[in-house]
């Protein structure tokens, strides 16, 4: 295209307000809204791989059509008074959960949506909430911490397993071969339920592992003469 010879206009979205397909169901206003596992907005509720969208500019029925027949304005972005039970003001800082599309809870539960953080207490049953859209449920970050969720951080070739007992190393091109699988496969892995501040901290924990791992291998490399300083 070529440069501009007169006055245009720009289409522009205002901050903190988007449009999103509707699920088939009823999206009140001021609702708190997820995108379900299907990519569709609808009211917050369990589900498992739905993440939080916001806050519900206004009314939508979409209950009579068909997924995505119906757009519906969302608020991304802000700081809401929500409601919830068993508030306190040491609660301030902490991540709240959508149990509904209008209640709040500061107890992870499984496959509940993040909704963001407490600012300010008002009552034990309503808080000044910052939107944290699109986080992933924390259901498993917990289960981050299981056996069957740390497999593939564990390393389990013969050489680190000898290291990591004094014995001697396994330096074989193939053993070699299977340690750095192992570490890619870990350093690859996502994690579809979980806080990303949590996540975060869990990486680098698990990363900070891997990487001593890493040394202890290339020290016995080098201790068997394999390697060049």
């Amino acid at each position: 295209m070529a440069a501009l010879t007169a006055n245009i206009e720009v289409k522009e979205k205002v901050k903190g307000l988007v449009c999103k397909p509707c699920a088939v169901d009823i999206i009140y206003k001021g609702a708190l809204c997820k995108n379900n596992a299907a990519g569709y907005l609808a009211p917050c509720a369990t589900e498992a791989g739905a993440t939080f969208a916001g806050v519900a500019y206004e009314y939508v029925d979409n209950s009579a059509g068909s997924a995505g027949t119906k757009e519906c304005r969302v608020i991304t972005e802000g700081v809401f008074l929500l409601t919830g039970a068993g508030l306190a003001q040491g609660d301030v800082g902490d991540m709240v959960y959508a149990s509904d599309d209008q209640t709040i809870t500061i107890t992870e539960g499984a496959n509940l949506q993040p909704v963001g953080k407490i600012v300010e207490f008002v009552s034990a049953t309503s808080v000044w909430v910052e939107l944290c859209s699109g986080m992933v449920p924390a259901a498993t970050v917990a289960e981050l911490g299981t056996t069957t969720n740390l497999t593939a951080l564990v390393v389990t070739a013969t050489t680190v397993a000898n290291v990591a007992t004094g014995g001697t190393p396994d330096c074989s091109a193939a053993a070699i071969d299977t340690v750095f699988l192992s570490v890619k496969t870990a350093l690859d892995l996502k994690a579809d339920n979980a806080d990303v501040e949590t996540l975060r901290t869990e990486a680098e924990a698990r990363l900070d592992a891997i990487e001593a791992k890493i040394d202890a291998i290339l020290g016995a490399i080098k201790g068997a003469g394999l390697m060049l300083d």
